[in-house]
């Protein structure tokens, strides 16, 4: 019960953290597009998608190192490093510096080419163009460089300090940021500048927590290979799955700059960053689960299945209430986030909402994938289906010569990507997987569609009470069709609580 006490209060917190995200990063686009404008603000998703290329690698690096050393530290978690915790530490910030290399290496060598023979732009100078790049990759780099020290505080499930640096980096982005607005300042360059300042202070300061927190850490360059192997190949398949994943997105938003130009590369940007926040904000939950999945896996099978369909039931909540209120009122959010927006976004947002639901329910799965340890066959299967992507809307769009294809193609991989995710994870975890189908899956989708039927029958054009409405219907049917009893009467024992409570 303290288990799963843990569990639950560190995905609030994780919650909560990404809920100020996400509403931080809101109002940062609606600044950014006020500062730079339609197409310079398209021109900036482009050059800084190199970067969101190579950025993958940190989230790959530190799900790979979390889940070592989460496995290492066990359920002992004094601050106090192991000798085999240091080792297996040691060990991942070495295959992080292999990983950081290569990346560096990629990105310039992508971007170059891509800048040199293939970017359509006309209103920024060459010169600015390639500052901007530069200035971009040394972003990537501090945050790559540091990325063992957030994996640190997710392995001891240090949440509330692994969420204060998330916010502290969000608000000192919306400082700098807001400071090139009231300076009146419309340069892209500046723009570039101030994330980077913004990520290096906040990762300077995640640094004099790790060294004030826990003990006995010295980071050195000796190694051992029998620990740095399993490490490398964990890593390297992630690496294969993220730069598909990313590539699968950002390859798009090449394409789009090749076929259709900026301002639909802004219409682009603008759906990709409620992708982002969407699923970040969902995927908050499987940081808070992941070091317990690992830490019961082969282990305690019964406390691994309820944290598994937990996860799901809990992810499906987040990502389907959220797609539920934007679907619902996608115009009136964009009028009071974005003062202009090419009237294409309102069509991308659409589809965006359905990406979204199909990656969310394959995030549980990917994350006991993860704690398993056998995802050679799935990351090779699911990042060459995410690959497949970019050549067919090639194609697609050749031969239709039309941006809505587009879409139509990622939704058509995501869900054959689901499926195949469904029928790997029961070879690797059982049974346990028809019920995640059923409970999670299947109910999820039926509450959603009539969450969707009543929530138009009774359709308020007050923006607030119309969100309150599509949030209250969906809980009420996801309480009733979806929770188990046991679930129902832990919850309602919560709200007594909180009744008795008195003010």
């Amino acid at each position: 019960m303290k288990k799963f006490s843990n569990v639950l209060k560190n995905s609030v917190l994780l919650y909560f953290r990404m809920v100020i995200g996400l509403l931080v990063s809101l109002y940062i686009s609606r600044i950014s597009l006020d500062i730079l404008g339609v197409d310079t603000f398209g021109l900036y998703t482009i050059i800084a998608s190199f970067v969101i290329v190579g950025g993958v690698l940190v989230n790959v690096a530190t799900v790979s190192m979390q889940r070592h050393l989460s496995e290492s530290i066990g359920e002992t978690l004094s601050r106090t490093l192991s000798t085999e915790s240091k080792n297996v530490l040691n060990a991942c910030i070495i295959v992080n510096t292999m990983l950081g290399v290569l990346s560096i290496l990629l990105i310039i060598l992508f971007g170059t080419i891509y800048i040199n023979l293939y970017l359509n732009q006309d209103i920024i100078n060459i010169n600015i163009i390639w500052y901007v790049f530069y200035v971009s990759i040394a972003t990537f780099l501090v945050s790559f460089i540091t990325s063992p020290y957030l994996t640190l505080l997710i392995s001891f499930e240090d949440a509330k300090y692994y969420a204060l640096i998330m916010i502290l980096e969000i608000i000192s982005k919306l400082i700098f940021i807001l400071s090139l607005y009231l300076t009146g300042s419309k340069s892209i360059l500046d723009y570039t500048i101030a994330i980077f300042i913004s990520i290096l202070i906040t990762r300077l300061i995640l640094f004099l927590i790790i060294k004030n927190r826990y003990k006995n850490i010295q980071l050195t360059l000796t190694y051992d290979w029998s620990i740095i192997k399993p490490i490398l190949s964990f890593t390297g398949w992630n690496l294969w799955g993220g730069v598909a994943s990313v590539m699968s997105l950002q390859g798009v938003t090449f394409l789009i700059n090749i076929f259709f130009g900026l301002s639909i590369n802004a219409a682009r940007a603008i759906s990709l960053q409620i992708y982002s926040a969407v699923t970040q904000l969902v995927n908050s939950v499987q940081i808070a689960i992941a070091p317990q999945l690992v830490k019961s896996n082969n282990k305690e099978e019964s406390y691994f299945s309820q944290l598994f369909i937990l996860s799901g039931k809990i992810t499906i909540y987040l990502a389907f209430l959220i797609s539920l209120i934007l679907y619902e009122n996608t115009e009136n959010l964009l009028d009071l986030w974005l003062d202009s927006y090419p009237p294409i976004t309102i069509i991308f947002l659409k589809f965006t909402y359905i990406e979204i639901i199909l990656t969310s329910l394959g995030y549980p799965i990917l994350s006991v994938v993860q704690a398993n340890g056998n995802i050679k066959k799935y990351q090779l299967v699911i990042g060459s289906l995410m690959i497949l992507n970019i050549p067919l809307i090639y194609i697609t769009v050749s031969l239709y010569e039309t941006y809505i294809y587009i879409y139509i193609v990622s939704i058509i991989i995501s869900s054959i990507s689901l499926l195949y995710r469904l029928v790997y994870a029961k070879k690797i975890i059982g049974s346990i997987v028809n019920e995640y189908l059923f409970s999670v899956v299947i109910k999820g989708l039926f509450v959603l569609f009539l969450s969707l039927i009543l929530t138009n029958l009774i359709y308020c054009n007050t923006i607030i009470l119309n969100i309150l409405i599509n949030g209250i219907i969906f809980s009420i049917l996801f309480f009733f069709i979806i929770l188990s009893n046991e679930e129902k009467k832990s919850i309602l024992s919560q709200i007594n609580k909180l009744l008795r409570v008195s003010p």
